[in-house]
C-alpha cells in the first residue's frame, strides 16, 4: 500500500538500510484516515493512543516489528501486541486498553470474613491461606491479598482452636 500525502506528513519514510517487510496488516483508506484522525485527538492518554496508532500505521507501511520498536523506543512485544489487537478489534483495540493476563478471581468476601471469624474445621482449628483458598476455590495468594486488604492477617491466625 502506498502512503497517502496525509500519511506521509505524519510518518517518517521507511528505513533505507533494510528492504521493506511485507505489511503485517493492510488498511483501507477509511481505516487509515480514522487512525490518522486519532493522532491529533484530545482523548485521554493521548501519548499512548498516538504511539499505538503509529505502530499500526508503520506496520501497515511495511516496517518490521523490531524497526518499529527501535523507532518508537519500545519493545517488539509491545509492537506485536498492538498490531494483534488492531487485527482482532480494529480501531477500538487501539483506543482502549484491554486487560492482560488471567481475569481476576471472583471471591465472596462476605464468606471469607465469615470463615475468618470461625475456627477451621480441621484438627488445628486455625485457618491458613491454603486451607481457606481450598475452601473458597481460589488461590492462596488471593486469600492473602484479601486478608491484608481486610486487616485480617493477625485475626485469622488467632481464630479459636478446638484443641
Amino acid at each position: 500500500m502506498h502512503a497517502t500525502p496525509l500519511l506521509a506528513d505524519k510518518l517518517p519514510s521507511h528505513p533505507a538500510h533494510k528492504p521493506p517487510a511485507a505489511p503485517l496488516i493492510t488498511l483501507t483508506e477509511a481505516e487509515q484516515a480514522a487512525l490518522i484522525a486519532l493522532l491529533g485527538s484530545e482523548k485521554g492518554e493521548l501519548e499512548r493512543i498516538e504511539r499505538r496508532v503509529r505502530i499500526v500505521l508503520l506496520a501497515a507501511s511495511g516496517w518490521r516489528k523490531q524497526q518499529i520498536a527501535n523507532r518508537l523506543g519500545i519493545s517488539s512485544n509491545q509492537v506485536a501486541r498492538w498490531v494483534s489487537r488492531y487485527v482482532s478489534h480494529g480501531i477500538a483495540g487501539v483506543e482502549n486498553e484491554l486487560p492482560r493476563g488471567a481475569p481476576c478471581a471472583k471471591l465472596d468476601v462476605a464468606r471469607l470474613l465469615e470463615l475468618a471469624m470461625q475456627a477451621c474445621p480441621d484438627s488445628s482449628g486455625r485457618w491458613s491461606t491454603r486451607k481457606m483458598a481450598a475452601e473458597l476455590g481460589v488461590s492462596a495468594a488471593t486469600i492473602s491479598r484479601h486478608w491484608r486488604k481486610q486487616g485480617l492477617d493477625a485475626l485469622a491466625s488467632r481464630a479459636p482452636s478446638h484443641r
